[in-house]
């Protein structure tokens, strides 16, 4: 007889597309608690000490997010991965707290590393209400999507107006050092940083590039026809040239990244919980990453901060909005 933690085993396993063309980043999983807490540790008479990044789970809590880091995605480097993110949005809660109340960035409760081998990362953070966008979106009306968008604007507007704390000195991933204070780390998607510059940031990955086109049998470094000479021109000359006209040079700034590339999960009830993970794209996709009412229009939510950094506030619009076009 099977175990209770077997109960609906393949349905789990059904639920999940191995046609799905992205690979999952996250596991996220949705509890809904039997009973509200009826007690939180965040009155004067709790002694004990929290993580980095983390509060007490309100009293009356029900609803809980659980997200397992995927260890075997490519591209993630799991160092510094979990912590980036808990900082991150730490970082994002701060720059958001006067612009948008009731907050639309979620608390976090805990969290695990996954910096040690074949470590599990997690993050259990606070449930947040609304529907993803980017199904309704294409239904909506021209001032329904421009109410939308302008919330939006205003997300931007502050994260970029927000004043990092002065213990961030580098463009690249965050972490927490031993007091607890956010600090400049390598970038998770990358596995290295942090840089002294914006530019040494793009500098860096055009070489990691071409060291991985010369270990490629079929691109051979892209060698052939003087190809490669000219690519090597560009990242010597062409790339400071495309900085030297860029304005404020030295920002840093929270960047979100991920507004409009993923689409929002897809969710399933299963024992108890609700599982959600990535599907493939919709035909017409609107923001993703964003939680929204669709009575009042009111953004509830902003999630998903896998692929956050510390960057210059052009490199939001190179990565959330590409689709805009433009130079620096």
């Amino acid at each position: 007889m099977p175990s209770h933690n077997h109960a609906n085993y393949q349905a789990r396993l059904d639920f999940y597309d191995p046609e799905c063309i992205f690979e999952y980043n996250n596991f996220v999983y949705h509890v809904s608690l039997a009973s509200p807490l009826i007690a939180d540790h965040s009155d004067n008479n709790w002694n004990g000490t929290f993580q980095p990044g983390t509060v007490a789970i309100s009293k009356g809590t029900k609803d809980l997010v659980v997200r397992l880091g995927n260890r075997d995605i490519e591209g993630v480097h799991q160092a510094t991965r979990i912590e980036n993110g808990v900082a991150i949005t730490n970082l994002v809660l701060a720059a958001l707290s006067h612009a948008f109340q009731p907050s639309i960035v979620p608390r976090i409760y805990g969290w695990g590393s996954a910096a040690a081998e074949a470590a599990q990362g997690w993050i259990l953070q606070e449930f947040m209400p609304g529907i993803g966008v980017d199904q309704p979106f294409s239904q909506q009306d021209l001032e329904q999507k421009k109410a939308l968008l302008a919330q939006m604007a205003k997300i931007v507007k502050a994260l970029q107006a927000y004043s990092l704390p002065s213990t961030i000195t580098g463009y690249g991933g965050l972490t927490f050092n031993e007091g607890g204070e956010i600090v400049s780390a390598a970038m998770p998607t990358v596995g290295a940083g942090p840089w002294p510059s914006y530019q040494a940031s793009f500098q860096y990955r055009l070489d990691l590039a071409l060291k991985k086109a010369d270990s490629n049998p079929y691109i051979k470094g892209w060698r052939a026809n003087g190809l490669r000479e000219r690519i090597d021109a560009f990242v010597q000359r062409g790339v400071p040239a495309q900085f030297e006209s860029l304005s404020d040079k030295d920002d840093k700034v929270v960047v979100h990244c991920d507004f409009s590339k993923i689409p929002n999960p897809s969710t399933t009830a299963v024992s108890g919980c609700v599982l959600s993970l990535p599907i493939a794209d919709p035909p017409d996709p609107g923001p993703t990453n964003i939680l929204f009412d669709e009575a009042s229009g009111r953004i509830t939510a902003l999630i998903d901060y896998d692929f956050s950094w510390i960057s210059h506030p052009s490199y939001e619009f190179l990565r959330s909005f590409d689709g805009l076009g433009g130079q620096f």
